[in-house]
């Protein structure tokens, strides 16, 4: 449906014609009859008159579907992306310990995008649930292991708070900064240098 939908909106040239066909059609319909004997078009005006009348009611009606599938794509649209939020919400408030150490990698390295594998049960249920993102638009899936750039959603940055995440508030003791060591996910932290107190 959403292919249909995108492919009648992007049709500019056909929308252009269509419109110049309502136009034109209606200007030929309602155009007074002693203004259509002045410019010596009432004959063509008469026998024209009935496929003017077609062309004008296809036309007006592809108008209308045209703003019907757009009212449909604008209300499917923002359910969609209300049920993405509370999906992702949902998600937060239920998070494991692995998918928090993944996001807390995040604030560690002190990176908006880091190298991430599909194939790690807590990296693919964030990006599910729209907690994770992509980072960019279009990006090649590397290895057998997926690796692919991913970043944290703008939306869910305000609900991952540092004690949402485990991360503890100011300096950080010797004994947290081991926990924290211990609880990172190996793929998470390639090529970065540990934690510092």
């Amino acid at each position: 449906m959403k292919h249909i939908i995108t492919q009648f909106s992007m049709n500019v040239q056909f929308s252009l014609l269509m419109a110049w066909v309502l136009l034109s059609g209606i200007f030929m319909l309602l155009l007074p009859n002693g203004l259509a004997e002045a410019l010596n078009i009432h004959l063509l005006q008469a026998q024209l008159s009935p496929y003017l009348t077609v062309a004008s009611i296809i036309s007006c009606a592809y108008f209308i579907a045209k703003a019907l599938l757009y009212t449909h794509y604008k209300l499917t649209h923002k359910t969609e992306q209300q049920e993405q939020h509370k999906r992702m919400t949902e998600m937060i408030k239920r998070l494991d310990f692995e998918e928090k150490a993944v996001l807390r990698e995040y604030i560690i390295q002190r990176k908006n995008v880091l190298s991430l594998p599909l194939n790690e049960p807590a990296v693919a249920n964030l990006l599910d649930a729209g907690v994770l993102v992509p980072a960019l638009a279009t990006q090649e899936i590397n290895g057998e292991r997926r690796i692919v750039k991913l970043s944290i959603n703008l939306a869910a940055r305000p609900l991952l708070t540092h004690k949402l995440l485990g991360l503890p508030q100011g300096k950080m003791t010797e004994e947290e900064v081991e926990l924290l060591k211990s609880a990172r996910p190996e793929y998470a932290r390639q090529n970065f240098v540990g934690l510092r107190g």
